[in-house]
């Protein structure tokens, strides 16, 4: 019997390690399945200097979380210094109208670092006479 229980008990564990090998894992990021990834990513991207993050940021002013969107507009104050008068906890309709003025500052802010630079000027090149 206690022969029986321990086999048992290692095929329990090891059924159980092989299971946990397979499920996958969830990692921070604005998609993230759960709620503290995606929270870790938006405190990550407080501090971040790329552009992209700032598109992850604008995009949870828009989650169900309060939370997160509390932390998204906080980050986004912190890289810009303005709220462009969006509140984590204002209704809907009032969090729509400033997630709009957001996008359209990302446009525009992404138009400009997009804009192609004048080609440089080609060294003078001596011409024999």
């Amino acid at each position: 019997m206690r022969r029986l229980n321990a086999i048992s008990a290692a095929l329990a564990i090891g059924v159980s390690a092989t299971l946990g090998a397979c499920i996958p894992r969830d990692q921070a990021g604005f998609t993230a399945i759960g709620p503290a990834h995606r929270l870790d990513a938006i405190v990550l991207a407080a501090d971040a200097s790329d552009h992209d993050s700032l598109r992850g940021l604008i995009q949870q002013l828009d989650s169900d979380d309060a939370a997160a969107r509390l932390l998204a507009i906080r980050a986004l104050e912190r890289r810009t210094g303005q709220t462009l008068g969006y509140e984590h906890d204002a209704p809907p309709w009032r969090r729509d109208r400033a997630i709009e003025a957001w996008v359209a500052w990302y446009d525009q802010a992404s138009a400009a670092t997009l804009q192609p630079r004048a080609a440089p000027i080609p060294p003078a090149v001596a011409t024999p006479e």
